[in-house]
């Protein structure tokens, strides 16, 4: 690959908000009229000539993993010991709570405005804002942020444990494990033992980063040769990598193999924008937009699912409904994903001052 670039890549930043938009279009596919909820039953659905999107969008959180990989490469790489370990921890706090309280008391206030008893919506209400492994969560996407937060959690004991980050062979050892149990589940599937491939697929092993391992991987990965060749030994891991969150989208599409291809293709085509966005400085005559679209990618996908989804419904029993009930939908959720947007940047600034100084030697700093 090309030498190290700014440690900032506006690309990114665009492909951050493309697969946010990616989730939300598979989510609006799926919201009922009737209820606050999502539905298979496409006579019931709010916006069904979305369906196209079903599966082929959900893609976006395979390639949010991916860029996570790549990011907290970057961040982690230089780290070392118990100072390293807690600026890490303090950088990842700084940058994902703030968003998912402030979009946490957005969806409970919708889902009350829905008609929901606020007693069983608070529980999950504080298990959402802790990202407690053991749901069930006030929004149906709290379970990628949970799955971040393990991800970060052995990033950081590495940084505690190591002087130097290994950083491939983590990630070496990461994909390696998640591979092995993409194949036994492939397995399982193709040879029709469908109790073990249900057992398999239940949040626990999503947890351990078992299922989608092999996606921070491969973001590892890309950042280390960013710095350095690829050895063969790395180029041979990197593709065996690949192939297997290949297979882990045919899986999660199955019984519906166009779907399936549609996921890859997706993926692929993103992976081809990520490479593409190390390589050339692109949109570097933008870079308030860019940045502001990556900074809004994150509270968009907070916000889409259980408030957007309050909002068809509650639109609907209001009598609007067709294309002015998504574009008041999306617009719903947009207004509350630029007023997280605004509302984070508040509180980060409150809290860095206080948090920062008890990181030894350490200056008070944005998070990114």
């Amino acid at each position: 690959m090309s030498p190290r670039p700014a440690t900032h890549i506006h690309g990114l930043d665009l492909l951050r908000f493309v697969a946010a938009m990616l989730v939300v279009l598979n989510h609006f596919a799926t919201y009922a009229t009737d209820q606050p909820e999502v539905t298979m039953d496409r006579s019931l659905r709010a916006y069904d000539y979305l369906d196209p999107f079903v599966g082929i969008g959900a893609t976006g959180v395979q390639i949010f993993f991916v860029i996570s990989g790549f990011v907290i490469a970057m961040s982690a790489a230089r780290l070392s010991g118990a100072a390293g370990a807690m600026r890490f921890a303090l950088a990842r706090m700084t940058r994902i709570l703030p968003a998912l309280w402030l979009s946490t008391a957005i969806s409970l206030v919708a889902l009350i405005l829905c008609g929901f008893d606020p007693g069983p919506l608070l529980a999950r209400a504080a298990r959402s804002a802790v990202l407690s492994p053991i749901g069930p969560y006030i929004d149906g996407v709290v379970w990628s942020l949970v799955v971040e937060a393990v991800f970060y959690l052995l990033i950081g004991l590495a940084i505690l444990c190591w002087a130097r980050l290994p950083l491939a062979r983590i990630a070496i050892a990461l994909g390696l494990a998640s591979s092995a149990f993409l194949a036994l589940l492939l397995a399982a599937t193709l040879t029709g033992h469908h109790g073990a491939a249900a057992l398999m697929d239940r949040f626990p092993f999503k947890v351990f980063l078992l299922h989608h391992g092999v996606f921070f991987a491969i973001g590892m990965l890309v950042w280390h040769a960013m710095s350095q060749p690829l050895t063969p030994r790395l180029r041979l891991f990197l593709g065996l990598f690949t192939v297997m969150g290949l297979i882990e989208l045919w899986l999660l599409n199955q019984p519906s193999t166009p779907r399936a291809i549609g996921s890859m293709l997706v993926w692929a085509a993103a992976m081809g924008w990520l490479l593409l966005s190390i390589r050339r400085p692109l949109f570097a005559s933008r870079p308030g937009l860019m940045r502001f679209l990556g900074d809004l990618s994150y509270p968009i996908y907070l916000n889409h699912y259980t408030t957007g989804m309050a909002t068809v419904f509650l639109l609907h029993q209001a009598g609007v409904s067709g294309l002015p009930s998504l574009v008041l939908a999306l617009g719903v959720v947009g207004l509350a994903s630029v007023g997280v947007v605004l509302a984070e940047r508040r509180v980060r600034a409150r809290l860095r001052p206080l948090i920062w100084p008890a990181v030894p030697g350490q200056a008070a700093r944005p998070a990114r």
